[in-house]
């Protein structure tokens, strides 16, 4: 990264897409784009350089990207896979855009998995592209021999684990999808928002997918409102009820603060009157505080958090 960047300015800052976290910073020389750095800020993410151009230079992590079918677009070969390595031209239309949420997409985000008869009974998948496959295996096998055992294996997990995702019915971690991961994966939400979603439903943060399908009859279009909040907020807009304002709760171990936020959630409200509960049971955990400021409620938790550890530390002195 310094070989390349270090006589640039950066100039620019951009999301790719609006609904996946895919960051990428301008480094130019005479107002002309000629570096540009590509962060892909999710759990399988990477860090990719490339030229001017979005030709890749060097990367993290190769893989290949299988481009979704166009609707409406008949038959003909399938697309072939994407190779992102070295290089090759960083695929800038895969970064995917955040959908447009009704009911019929929450419905969609709590479909039960594909029976085994149905999942046998697809059609086999698309040839692949043999040129295309061979470069990226070439990509990561050059990439692994330079890897320590221990990198190794943390890469096959996080194959392992994109796998399961690919699955459809697991997550990262290979367990079942909650509600809360269904929705935050297809609705492009983090997971504190789609709890809010839930938690304005009257759905309990930990509701399975099988619930929650359930519940949406009646818990639809309040689930469907909690997400237009959720839409608003992040659009940058005043959400009537969710003022920007620092909030510390507690409920944490020992008395400690638990959580911040800045903004009053759905499921934050449930916590607050736990740890008020808690508080007037005597047990020494604060009730949530309110300051005026976001920063002002941050400095306040690691401020705490720092001034326990410091009396923890003299205390095995």
């Amino acid at each position: 990264l310094r070989k390349h960047l270090r006589t640039l300015r950066l100039s620019d800052v951009a999301v790719l897409g609006d609904g996946d976290r895919v960051v990428e910073l301008v480094f130019s020389a005479a107002g002309v784009p000629s570096a540009r750095l590509i962060l892909e800020l999710y759990s399988a993410g990477n860090i990719i350089l490339t030229d001017g151009g979005r030709s890749i230079l060097a990367l993290l992590r190769p893989y290949t990207v299988t481009p979704a079918a166009v609707p409406g677009a008949g038959g003909g070969a399938p697309p072939a896979p994407v190779v992102v390595g070295p290089h090759h031209p960083y695929p800038v239309g895969h970064a995917r855009d955040a959908p447009p949420i009704t009911l019929e997409l929450i419905g969609t985000a709590l479909a039960p998995p594909p029976s085994p008869a149905a999942a046998a009974a697809d059609p086999a998948p698309p040839p692949v592209d043999e040129a295309a496959a061979a470069a990226a295996a070439a990509a990561e096998a050059a990439a692994r021999a330079k890897m320590s055992d221990r990198a190794r294996r943390a890469a096959d997990r996080k194959k392992r684990r994109a796998a399961a995702v690919a699955a459809g019915a697991a997550g990262a971690d290979g367990a079942p999808f909650g509600a809360r991961k269904a929705l935050a994966r297809t609705l492009c939400l983090g997971p504190q928002l789609a709890e809010h979603a839930l938690a304005s439903a009257g759905l309990p943060p930990a509701a399975s997918v099988a619930a929650a399908r359930a519940a949406l009859g009646d818990a639809g279009p309040a689930l469907l409102a909690g997400v237009r909040q959720v839409e608003r907020l992040l659009a940058g807009e005043e959400v009537p009820g969710l003022p920007l304002r620092g909030y510390l709760f507690g409920g944490g171990r020992g008395g400690a603060y638990a959580d911040f936020s800045p903004y009053l959630l759905a499921q934050y409200t449930q916590r607050a009157a736990a740890a008020a509960a808690a508080a007037a049971a005597g047990d020494g955990a604060p009730p949530m505080t309110v300051h005026e400021r976001f920063d002002d409620a941050v400095d306040a938790y690691f401020a705490d958090v720092e001034q326990r550890r410091q009396v923890e530390a003299a205390g095995k002195k």
